[in-house]
């Protein structure tokens, strides 16, 4: 039903960053064990992941890139986000990430309120979080924005009106950001349950159907035409 009625709204949502990124160049990261040469990367390293990732976009000659939603991804080895107790490897990326700069603004792309925010000081967390609630056809949504830079949360508080196109952080850097290469990772939730200023962005594998329903994939509002055509973000 969410993803019906955000397909049927699909011309109603603004961008979340300042830059025309529906007809931008953009490349789709491989974020996998198989991406070529990311073996010998130490992706522990925000340094060391951050020039491994501008020099794709350098040979690319792309604006910004793209990591996928649904990724079974390698990343997380280097951090303690695989940890998860009997159930297994928490490996499969719920949202997408947008590469972009440090310091970027980051925009509401639909009138909303904050449900809640929270700085995830975990090394290979979040960071500064923001967790905005909307609503379209009388159904209830959540969209989140990890990475952001500290700042981002001054000022705020829960039930906050934001309109759409309305600045709401801005890119985090290493460490605030949960020492990553500055990134966006955005998310659609259907059902925050009992979570504020946190909802799990990584999943076992084996959980994917769950959280496909929990979780729809973020490019149906992004709508970006490059990710349209890679059929493992479906």
């Amino acid at each position: 039903m969410l993803v019906d009625t955000i397909r049927d709204h699909h011309e109603d949502f603004g961008m979340v960053l300042p830059i025309d990124y529906r007809s931008e160049r953009a490349l789709v990261l491989d974020l996998t064990d198989r991406a070529p040469g990311i073996d010998a990367v130490d992706l522990g390293d925000p340094e060391q992941f951050g020039a491994y990732i501008q020099s794709q976009l350098k040979d690319s000659g792309a604006a910004f890139g793209v990591g996928q939603y649904a990724e079974d991804r390698c990343i997380y080895d280097a951090t303690l986000l695989h940890l998860s107790g009997g159930a297994g490897r928490r490996t499969l990326h719920l949202g997408v990430d947008l590469w972009v700069t440090e310091g970027m603004e980051v925009l509401s792309p639909l009138q909303g309120k904050i449900h809640s925010f929270a700085n995830d000081r975990a090394v290979g967390g979040y960071g500064p979080t923001l967790i905005l609630e909307h609503e379209l056809d009388d159904l209830t949504f959540f969209t989140l924005y990890g990475h952001l830079g500290l700042d981002s949360l001054q000022g705020k508080a829960d039930r906050q009106v934001v309109k759409k196109g309305e600045i709401i952080g801005s890119i985090g850097a290493p460490p605030i950001n949960g020492n990553w290469p500055p990134h966006l990772h955005f998310q659609i939730i259907a059902d925050m349950g009992d979570w504020r200023g946190d909802y799990p962005g990584v999943a076992v594998p084996s959980d994917m159907e769950r959280y496909r329903e929990l979780c729809p994939d973020p490019d149906l509002i992004l709508q970006i035409p490059s990710v349209h055509s890679r059929s493992n973000v479906r």
